[in-house]
């Protein structure tokens, strides 16, 4: 969670900073994202395809809500959503 945290809090200390990861190659700010989720999620021994949806709706969640807030609404409200795709995620393992 805390990755997923900081990475909203470097969108909203750079409210255009995700227009340009958006129009940067995938190599780019994703790949890093992708390779500290999957240490993060390491221990939970996912399939490949799980990985995948997790990270993915992950990764929804957090663009759409920085790009809803643009910086004007406090992270911390994401704890619930956020807390909610963890705990789902440890009861299906």
């Amino acid at each position: 969670m805390s990755l997923c945290k900081s990475y909203l809090e470097l969108l909203a200390s750079y409210p255009d900073l995700l227009q340009v990861i958006l129009s940067v190659p995938a190599e780019g700010p994703t790949s890093i994202f992708q390779e500290r989720f999957e240490t993060a999620i390491e221990k939970l021994n996912l399939a490949k395809n799980k990985k995948k949806i997790v990270m993915s709706v992950l990764i929804d969640y957090i663009h759409g809500f920085s790009l809803a807030s643009h910086g004007c609404i406090s992270i911390d409200l994401t704890d619930a959503p956020l807390n909610f795709i963890f705990d789902a995620l440890k009861k299906s393992h």
